[in-house]
């Protein structure tokens, strides 16, 4: 059967729309009547109109219709012509299918998804085509952006059949050549960078940073620094502020003079709380070279006590890498079968055969690599899923694959190390966010992994005692340089406060204690000191609290006066007063500690930043002390992740990029997806401490739109 629809097109809309009323009238009557309205086929024969089928209206009873239009479009088959319904969008005039037996989904998936208002999607309002102007500046703009968006080479805007549609949409549309697009390029990106320094400018808070370390296919090494913050809405922020190519040496001192440059340059040098980094020797002398940097201009805490953040994925991958290394033979039978599915496609095809008759949910199976402890991880936990597989295929072919049987005892301990390397999974995956809080997060899954090791060195498994060993040595190393912010960040989880820190220092051995326990106390309290002394918010306090104490003074220096009159009872004066008056005077920080638990349950997901937004008030200092340690990242994924656009951006086809350009090209990138709609609310408190499950946040890209030419409201 052959069909030929007649084309509707935005401007028969209007038409078809029109003549629907008296069509309607028409089949009310005919209906009514029970005729068919067909035409004889001699009739059609001798000339008249082809037999038409005019099928029973029925009542539109869905809300739905209040947004859409129905109409009917003729179609053809064979000779006969059949209406068929559609629907006509009132908004954007899109022809939807509206036959009876589909239903309405299809209709309000549209209407939720392009005009519903409560979801904050674009207004309603439909423009007629006399009210729009064709805007040349904007539509340039947005054919330059989705080159920069979608990682387009420069020459994209010499492809032919490309300029072909561009033009095709509008003849006039100035298209320029690689030299003219590139200036455009960098024209958006200073834009966008003045935009990013102004917005910068108006945020009263500190700001920490990753920075790391990438060579491209150039041969060239590239500095990547990305900037954390919570803005004045507590809603956290990450962006890539430099791409530069570094010259010369890698060396500690060319690090710390770039990365202070680049500060300088963004007027960001006196407003930085930390700085996270992976474990290279190179990075010790640059952290000491910047701290003392900052310690002459007077703007870091603690004397760069919070400064350094040591990557919490790099230091889970030495201490499980050094493990896995370990007791690498135990799963050698395992690794060989692995191999020999994966050495051809018949062989792989013939193992999810198996599988499937099995009734085995089919997945990928992954082959480790030496250098990557969580694709041994992958492989073992993808090895296990398929154990029944494995087995049948030694049996059937034992020729094959026998020789690499493991034994029950080998199962049995692949399964109890992936256990062990699932809680460093899914560790790393936890700390490797940038568009949620982490550095609450770093403590209490550090604490795990030490008391999880620290399990395993009393298991009766001589593999897994001889991995604790191994991973026990590296995690010791790493806890005592860690950064004591992250525990900070934990204390200001108003559900935990202090009890969360007591709680691990108690559960782990007694050389992190009591002794640490008062050290972290001490800190905290230091912290607490040197925000207050640089907080606007404490200058009024400390003015409330003279008031209140002259006050108190002149009611109680009459119970004072007898020991004023001698001169060698001052000192005992002195401390009465101190311990009397100023003592009954709890800071900020007694107050919180001494508040009840926050009482929430544990299966609900807790937004900590919305938490000190709504109570931030009452404790000025504090919420400013969660404001700058709560945006503390604790990997440097943000960063790496930066790498992976420069692979795309730098490959082997477009090798030749300016470092410039490619900065350009990256950042702008970036800076565009942050600020389009939307982006602010990407936090989501799925990865609260301790209660809700790791791999649930959903990142959306808002890049994904290519418009060719625009127009904009007279």
């Amino acid at each position: 059967m052959q069909r030929s629809a007649t084309s509707v097109n935005g401007g028969e809309l209007n038409g078809i729309a029109n003549a629907n009323a008296s069509e309607r009238d028409t089949e009310v009557n005919i209906e009514a009547s029970g005729a068919a309205n067909v035409v004889t086929e001699s009739e059609a024969a001798a000339g008249g109109t082809p037999p038409t089928r005019v099928k029973r209206a029925k009542k539109k009873t869905s809300p739905i219709w209040k947004h859409f239009t129905e109409v009917f479009v003729e179609e053809k088959v064979d000779d006969m012509v059949i209406k068929k319904p559609r629907a006509v969008c009132k908004y954007c005039d899109d022809v939807l299918s509206s036959q009876s037996n589909q239903g309405t989904t299809r209709l309000w998936n549209h209407y939720h998804s392009f005009h519903d208002e409560k979801n904050e999607k674009p207004s309603i309002k439909k423009l007629s085509s006399d009210s729009l102007k064709y805007d040349e500046e904007t539509s340039v703009r947005k054919y330059y952006l989705a080159i920069i968006m979608h990682e387009y080479p420069i020459n994209f805007c010499e492809h032919e059949y490309t300029n072909d549609f561009i033009r095709s949409l509008r003849p006039n549309f100035p298209i320029m050549g690689r030299k003219g697009s590139r200036t455009n390029i960098m024209d958006i990106f200073h834009s966008e960078k003045k935009s990013l320094f102004d917005f910068f400018s108006t945020l009263d808070c500190r700001f920490s940073c990753t920075m790391d370390l990438w060579t491209s296919n150039q041969n060239k090494g590239y500095l990547c620094v990305t900037c954390h913050f919570i803005d004045d809405e507590w809603r956290i922020h990450k962006r890539i502020i430099n791409f530069m190519h570094l010259k010369g040496r890698h060396t500690g001192a060319n690090l710390s003079a770039a990365f202070m440059q680049n500060m300088a340059s963004w007027n960001l040098d006196h407003k930085l709380f930390a700085l996270t980094l992976d474990n290279a020797s190179s990075n010790d002398v640059c952290v000491d070279t910047i701290v003392s940097i900052l310690k002459n201009q007077g703007s870091i805490h603690c004397g760069g006590k919070f400064f350094h953040v040591r990557c919490a994925a790099h230091i889970i991958n030495l201490i499980a890498r050094d493990g896995v290394n370990t007791i690498s033979a135990v799963i050698a039978h395992i690794r060989a079968l692995v191999v020999a599915i994966k050495s051809s496609p018949l062989q792989e095809e013939l193992f999810f055969k198996q599988a499937a008759d099995l009734g085995i949910l089919e997945r990928g199976l992954s082959l480790d690599v030496s250098t990557r402890w969580n694709s041994t991880y992958l492989m073992l936990a993808d090895a296990l899923h398929f154990k029944r597989v494995f087995q049948r295929l030694i049996l059937l072919h034992p020729e094959k694959y026998g020789q690499h049987a493991p034994t029950r005892e080998e199962w049995d301990n692949a399964a109890s190390l992936c256990n062990c390397l699932e809680i460093f999974y899914e560790a790393t995956k936890l700390l490797s966010g940038s568009y949620y809080p982490t550095a609450n997060l770093f403590f209490s899954e550090f604490c795990e992994i030490n008391l999880k090791i620290t399990e395993w060195l009393k298991s009766s498994n001589n593999f897994i005692v001889s991995m604790a060993k191994s991973m026990k040595e590296k995690f010791d190393k790493y806890w005592e340089m860690s950064n004591t912010a992250l525990a900070v960040a934990c204390f200001l989880d108003p559900r935990y406060k202090m009890k969360v820190v007591e709680f691990y220092y108690t559960e782990m051995s007694d050389e992190y204690g009591y002794d640490d326990m008062y050290e972290f106390k001490r800190i905290l309290k230091n912290l607490y000191e040197s925000c207050a002394s640089m907080s606007s918010s404490s200058t009024t306090s400390n003015v409330q609290q003279t008031q209140v104490r002259t006050a108190r003074n002149a009611r109680t220096s009459q119970c004072y006066a007898d020991l004023n009159e001698e001169p060698k009872r001052k000192r005992l004066s002195s401390f009465l007063r101190e311990n009397t008056e100023v003592g009954q005077e709890q800071s900020e920080l007694d107050q919180y500690s001494n508040e009840p638990l926050l009482n929430w349950k544990e299966d609900n997901h807790f937004d900590i930043l919305s938490w000190w937004k709504a109570h931030g008030a009452n404790c000025p200092i504090l919420a400013r002390i969660a404001r700058d340690v709560l945006a503390v990242p604790a990997s440097t994924v943000a960063s790496e992740s930066a790498f992976s656009a420069g692979g795309r951006v730098v490959h082997k086809y477009r090798s030749r990029l300016d470092p410039h350009v490619v900065e350009a090209l990256i950042c702008t990138k970036d800076w565009i997806r942050a600020t389009r709609k939307g982006i602010f609310h990407l936090y989501t408190s799925q990865y609260c401490l301790l209660v809700c499950p790791v791999g649930r946040l959903v990142v959306a890209d808002f890049s994904h739109v290519i418009v060719v030419y625009s127009f904009r409201s007279k």
